[in-house]
């Protein structure tokens, strides 16, 4: 018997999806999924305007700022030291920026990969 998928666990499914190439037969048949499931988990993330499980406050970017990187670049700013500039893409269609000086580049490594618990309901 399947186990449930966790809303951030299907963004993520449909993320690699998305990645694939595949068509959706295909992909489901080589993650083991029901394509009616598949489309279900589809059309609801298309349709949510909001996602589904934690919500997190963001704050848009103003207009003036200048559009992201596409990759992750490293730069030396005012000060000499060097840094990392990181576009994350989320599921709801937006992107998150991560900027962080490389010396601390393996902390902030650490803390993101933590994983978070859901809160209880």
């Amino acid at each position: 018997m399947n186990q449930r998928k966790s809303p951030d666990q299907w963004c993520a499914i449909l993320a690699d999806y998305e990645r694939s190439g595949l068509s959706q037969a295909d992909f489901c048949r080589r993650h083991r999924l029901a394509l009616s499931t598949f489309h279900y988990h589809r059309k609801r993330r298309r349709s949510s305007s909001a996602p589904a499980g934690r919500l997190i406050e963001l704050r848009a970017a103003p207009p003036t700022v200048p559009a992201p990187a596409k990759a992750p670049t490293a730069s030396a700013g005012a000060a000499g030291r060097a840094s990392l500039r990181m576009d994350i893409p989320l599921c709801s269609s937006r992107t998150v920026t991560l900027h962080c000086p490389l010396e601390r580049l393996s902390e902030v490594i650490a803390q993101l990969s933590r994983p978070t618990p859901l809160p209880e309901r």
